[in-house]
């Protein structure tokens, strides 16, 4: 089974498990994005390069090349899924679902919708939020499937 990390599971790691404190943590996710089942997206990359520390010279060290996948032509069609549903959605007010569109989110619900692969997030459902559009919602919604990093773990077998 393939998971799509989203940009929260990198940027917590990095400020809740520090490399140099979790150094096995790390190296399993390495291990799991060499063997293929963890990969994310480039505009999660995008999103993560912007804080330029090290987080981004664990990337540049630590991870396959064809890690973070660029958007096709299928990744196009199931955004314009996702954007309908979130533009639609008469719940949300518009500057929420701006950022949401603007943002790796919306892409990384996507890239799971053309792929049927699982997006790890730790975002939570929260379908009466009014002021963000959270990745869970929109994947109930559109019929992907998300996860936390530790039920993908277990899923995997993996501990640490």
């Amino acid at each position: 089974m393939t998971y799509l990390l989203d940009t929260n599971i990198f940027i917590t790691a990095k400020n809740k498990l520090p490399m140099d404190v979790y150094p096995s943590f790390w190296q399993a996710l390495s291990q799991l994005a060499a063997n293929g089942s963890f990969r994310s997206i480039k505009k999660v990359e995008d999103e993560i390069r912007k804080g330029k520390d090290g987080l981004v010279d664990w990337i540049d060290r630590s991870l396959p090349k064809d890690f973070f996948i660029a958007e096709n032509t299928y990744t196009l069609t199931a955004l314009s899924t996702v954007s309908q549903w979130t533009t639609l959605n008469r719940a949300y007010s518009p500057a929420a679902k701006a950022e949401f569109v603007s943002v790796a989110d919306s892409w990384i619900v996507a890239e799971a919708l053309s792929q049927s692969v699982t997006v790890v997030t730790h975002e939570t459902s929260d379908p009466l939020c009014k002021k963000r559009v959270k990745i869970p919602d929109v994947c109930n919604a559109v019929g992907v499937k998300f996860c936390n990093l530790n039920d993908a773990f277990r899923a995997l077998g993996v501990t640490i």
